[in-house]
């Protein structure tokens, strides 16, 4: 199995729950390294980013349908946080074959690799493989919530001792600020492309670990950066330094009851 994704921390929240489910994975950081292992390697599934730097998911798994035979190439599930219309049909139209959206939970893991299984048993017997499936997912928490606690309860089934919530932790405060740094180096170069690639890069690790305000904040920036509209940009940077304060106290209060 291979993972594809950029980010440190989502990358590290995979690699954790695919070892809990019994999967041992490769990891890389971009579109461009996930082509070169898939054509150096025999992997049965991809979990693939859809927005990466340099070459983004979608362009990768184009360039392994076009370069690997069919019967050689791995099950290529899209991982993705946005939630848009057309999304799916993007990546099916790419070669993707399976699609779960961020924050990544354990269930919906297992039953996406479960799939890839099936696709392989059947291809291997000479069967028609199904097409691309979409993975509805989870509902997402209240508007007002600091923490969306069902993803917490996620990191925290990976370890009951709390160890790695609080490595998880560990990283993630160490990196908002610099991503929020970046975020308002954007906005004063009125560089909008780079403030929603920025957002967006937030938005999914905030997601992965539980912090749901902030996730929410970073999607509205997200949004407006794509759609060119920077005026309330300034205001919802001052929402995002709250809502990571108050991300950070509540998720270093549940390790310090542990």
């Amino acid at each position: 199995m291979l993972l594809a994704e950029d980010n440190d921390v989502n990358r590290k929240i995979a690699l954790r729950m695919l070892e809990r489910l019994g999967y041992a994975a490769d990891a890389v950081v971009d579109g461009a390294e996930a082509v070169k292992a898939v054509l150096a390697g025999a992997y049965d599934c991809v979990l693939m980013d859809v927005q990466m730097p340099e070459l983004d998911g979608l362009e990768a798994t184009r360039r392994i349908v076009a370069q690997v035979a069919p019967e050689r190439r791995p099950y290529v599930i899209a991982v993705t946080a946005n939630a848009m219309s057309g999304d799916r049909e993007k990546c099916i139209a790419a070669g993707m074959d399976d699609y779960i959206s961020k924050p990544i939970q354990m269930k919906t893991l297992a039953e996406a690799i479960g799939r890839a299984a099936l696709f392989k048993q059947r291809r291997a017997a000479g069967l028609d493989v199904p097409a691309a499936l979409v993975t509805p997912s989870a509902l997402p928490p209240a508007d007002d919530a600091v923490l969306d606690m069902e993803q917490v309860g996620e990191l925290i089934a990976l370890d009951p001792e709390l160890a790695v919530l609080a490595e998880f932790i560990d990283m993630y405060t160490s990196q908002v600020p610099e991503r929020i740094a970046a975020l308002r180096l954007a906005l004063l170069a009125n560089d909008l492309p780079a403030v929603s690639r920025e957002a967006h890069t937030l938005k999914g690790a905030s997601a992965n670990l539980g912090a749901a305000k902030v996730a929410r904040v970073a999607k509205q920036i997200e949004l407006a950066g794509k759609a060119g509209e920077g005026s309330q940009i300034a205001g919802w940077l001052a929402d995002i330094d709250v809502a990571f304060a108050e991300a950070e106290k509540a998720l270093r209060a549940l390790v310090d009851k542990a």
